[in-house]
């Protein structure tokens, strides 16, 4: 337990610390900046020492503010995580691409060839292609859109699919193509506009609706 004695003799021995200071520096800013404390009572040490506190945390804040996050863009390369339930393809702009499970359609397997040809199962290998700008919105309109239904996901994504109503986005006429194909098309859209691949305007060229 702390006596009146104890503190009085704690005072003294920085009082005393004190005056050597004085005679050692011979500025008062340098006497001020060093971690010593004329007060005699407790209070005074530890309202001191929350000064000292405050002063750091203040510095720190400052430093912090000046610390930001790298901005995410468009993918440009990815993983195939075959240990997760279900296999997910990761992006190395955060997202992940949940395509239910289907190896097939995440390319398991597969060549991956970066070329001009339309997109057909391996999804993550068109969503490169069309970040890398190898391939576009032209010849998206001729891809097989089988299997791009409203069950595949977007994980962590870079812009919200709730910005759009995607109802009425295609990337072409229906023609002859069946209704539930053709349907299909909205989400391929959605996808590339999560991801970060295809921006408002290209989204909105196509059909989607601003909420």
């Amino acid at each position: 337990m702390i006596t009146m004695s104890n503190l009085e003799e704690f005072a003294q021995a920085v009082g005393r610390d004190v005056k050597r200071f004085e005679k050692d520096y011979t500025s008062k800013a340098e006497l001020e900046a060093k971690d010593f404390v004329e007060g005699k009572t407790e209070y005074q040490i530890l309202k001191h020492q929350v000064e000292e506190l405050t002063k750091q945390n203040k510095a720190l804040q400052e430093q912090l503010a000046l610390v930001k996050p790298a901005p995410r863009r468009a993918p440009m390369a990815y993983t195939i995580d075959l240990n997760s339930n279900p296999p997910i393809a990761w992006f190395d702009n955060g997202c992940g691409l949940d395509v239910g499970g289907n190896l097939a359609l995440l390319g398991k397997d597969r060549f991956k060839s970066l070329d001009t040809n339309s997109p057909g199962w391996d999804f993550p290998n068109a969503v490169i292609r069309t970040s890398m700008g190898i391939i576009n919105v032209d010849v998206w309109k001729k891809a097989n859109f089988d299997y791009w239904g409203d069950g595949i996901r977007v994980l962590y994504p870079i812009k919200s699919s709730d910005d759009y109503d995607w109802t009425n986005a295609r990337l072409s006429e229906q023609g002859n193509v069946a209704s539930w194909r053709w349907n299909n098309q909205k989400n391929a859209i959605r996808i590339m506009y999560e991801l970060g691949i295809w921006d408002a305007k290209t989204v909105e060229s196509l059909g989607a609706v601003k909420r």
